[in-house]
């Protein structure tokens, strides 16, 4: 690995608790083809679910690593 560890940074996090613990959130056939709906996250320490948009347009942070 070329790069740091240290210095990843990433722009899924939860909105509201800032967590980097998201899960995306399976969707079933008729989900996606047929009602095109957007992918979905789901936070595990707060519950909060958010869109793809909220998460693509958040500002970038640096991932804690906590193993080295």
């Amino acid at each position: 690995m070329s790069e740091k560890l240290s210095n990843l940074t990433s722009r899924q996090y939860c909105h509201k608790c800032g967590s980097f613990d998201l899960k995306r959130i399976h969707r079933g056939f008729i989900k996606k083809k047929i009602l095109h709906s957007p992918m979905e996250f789901k936070c595990h320490e707060c519950g909060a679910v958010t869109d793809e948009k909220k998460v693509s347009h958040q500002e970038l942070k640096q991932v804690p690593l906590f193993i080295e």
